[in-house]
């Protein structure tokens, strides 16, 4: 099974245009594997929770080597902006610490990837 864990900037970025994005490529990726959007995933609790960075950065790292079995074939997808996010930057070298496979929303390539392996579900199908 192939987890995709979506790492998007959202410190000091506009709410609204970090849950259209959120919300887009979850349901993108939907069609090829599991998703967790920590952004999503958060967003129901945290006007209530008010916590800081720090915790949903312990959070989300939690999870990502929660996510870290041989069952899955793990994908961080690095949303544009990631190289001025603390937080991003955090979850891409972790998930080189796991050997994860890393694809950028920039790289034309792993839209190519990504459709080469429907086409390949597909012949199976029939």
């Amino acid at each position: 099974m192939k987890i995709f864990y979506i790492s998007q900037p959202i410190t000091g970025q506009d709410f609204d245009e970090c849950r259209s994005r959120a919300i887009n490529w979850t349901a993108f990726l939907l069609q090829y594997g599991t998703v967790f959007s920590p952004f999503l995933h958060t967003e129901a609790f945290d006007n209530a929770m008010k916590k800081k960075h720090s915790f949903y950065m312990k959070w989300d790292l939690a999870l990502m080597r929660a996510f870290d079995s041989k069952e899955f074939e793990n994908v961080l997808f690095m949303l544009d902006g990631w190289e001025e996010s603390n937080g991003c930057k955090q979850e891409k070298e972790l998930a080189e610490e796991l050997g994860w496979e890393i694809a950028l929303e920039s790289d034309d390539n792993f839209t190519k990837k990504i459709m080469e392996k429907v086409l390949e579900l597909c012949v199976r199908e029939n």
